[in-house]
């Protein structure tokens, strides 16, 4: 009888080190699902960030093709102004009618500088 009970006595503290294992491991299942959904947020964050990094980079491109289409262009109506202009002049006209038309200085200066057909591209 006494057998018996130590051996009773083992198998409860077998299972109830099993328990307290399952437990230790359901914890770490649960640590690794959450750090894996914070893994998963800080990746969309980084990629969200690459891609307005991204957007930002065209955008400044775009921005310096615009200011130096504005450039040249204020270079041609400063050089064609005055009696003793060097470049010819620069057909106002036209510049409205771009302007007009596009509503946008940058438009119309790159389409001005680069030709109407190439400026869309």
């Amino acid at each position: 009888r006494a057998q018996s009970e130590v051996l009773a006595k083992r198998h409860h503290a077998a299972i109830q080190q099993l328990e307290a294992e399952r437990r230790q491991v359901q914890a770490y299942h649960e640590d690794l699902q959450e750090q894996q959904l914070i893994l998963a947020q800080r990746l969309a964050a980084v990629e969200g960030l690459e891609n307005e990094k991204r957007v930002l980079a065209r955008q400044k491109e775009e921005m310096a093709r615009h200011r130096d289409a504005l450039q040249l262009l204020d270079r041609r109506v400063r050089n064609s102004m005055g009696s003793q202009a060097p470049g010819p002049p620069v057909r106002a006209s036209h510049e409205i009618r771009l302007l007009e038309k596009r509503r946008s200085v940058f438009r119309a200066a790159s389409e001005h500088i680069v030709g109407p057909r190439h400026a869309g591209a």
